[in-house]
C-alpha cells in the first residue's frame, strides 16, 4: 500500500462518525451544563419572589406607619393584626427619649422639655412565614401627639 492510499483510508475511517466513548462524553457535558444551567434559572427565580415578598411586607408596613396618628390616635402601647396575603403586623408606640431639657426662648434658662409627652417613637414590624423560616421587615418613626 502507498503513503497516499493509507491516509485516504485514514481519512474515510474518520469520516464515518463518532464512537460510542465521544458521544457518551458530549452527553455527560451537555447533562452537566443544562443542570447547571436549571440551577442558575431556579435560584433567580426564587431570588425573585424573596424580593416580591420584602417589598410586600415593606408597603404593608408603610401603610400601617402612615395610618399611625391618623386613622387611630397616638398612645404609648402595642397593637397587632392580621394582613392579606399572611402577613401579620405589629405596632410599638412609646413616647420618644427628646435628649433633656430645652431652653426657655424668653429667659435663656433651662425649662422642661416642650415635647415632653408630644413626640412618640413609632415602629411597626410586618412578618410572614414561608416555609419553616419566619421573616421580617421593621421600619421606625417619629410622630408628633396631640398636646395634653
Amino acid at each position: 500500500m502507498s503513503p497516499s492510499s493509507s491516509s485516504v483510508a485514514a481519512a474515510d475511517a474518520r469520516a464515518r462518525g463518532f464512537t460510542l466513548l465521544e458521544v457518551l462524553i458530549a452527553f455527560a457535558i451537555l447533562a452537566i451544563a443544562l443542570v447547571a444551567l436549571f440551577r442558575a434559572f431556579g435560584t433567580g427565580a426564587t431570588n425573585a419572589r424573596l424580593a416580591e415578598e420584602y417589598t410586600v411586607a415593606t408597603l404593608h408596613a408603610e401603610s400601617v406607619l402612615a395610618a399611625a396618628g391618623v386613622e387611630t390616635p397616638l398612645q404609648a402601647g402595642t397593637a397587632e393584626g392580621d394582613l392579606p396575603g399572611g402577613y401579620r403586623w405589629r405596632t410599638v408606640v412609646a413616647p420618644a427619649a427628646t435628649g433633656g431639657p430645652g431652653i426657655d426662648r424668653g429667659s435663656d434658662t433651662p425649662s422642661a422639655d416642650p415635647l415632653a409627652g408630644l413626640l412618640y417613637e413609632v415602629a411597626v414590624t410586618v412578618t410572614w412565614r414561608k416555609g419553616d423560616k419566619t421573616r421580617s421587615v421593621a421600619v421606625r418613626s417619629y410622630r408628633m401627639g396631640e398636646a395634653p
